[in-house]
């Protein structure tokens, strides 16, 4: 994975938890959290934010 790559999978995993933040609980906000990990998950171990 490119760095730019990983910095667009970042970027759009903040967006989403951004977002999700922004809501009540329910369907809408859960599928935003979970957008987010999906995102996370493609960023490597060693260059994720702890």
């Amino acid at each position: 994975m490119t760095t730019e790559t990983q910095d667009k999978a970042a970027e759009c995993a903040r967006e989403a938890r951004k977002q999700a933040a922004l809501l009540a609980p329910g369907r809408v906000r859960d599928a935003l959290i979970e957008k987010a990990r999906q995102y996370e998950a493609e960023i490597p171990d060693e260059v994720r934010p702890h």
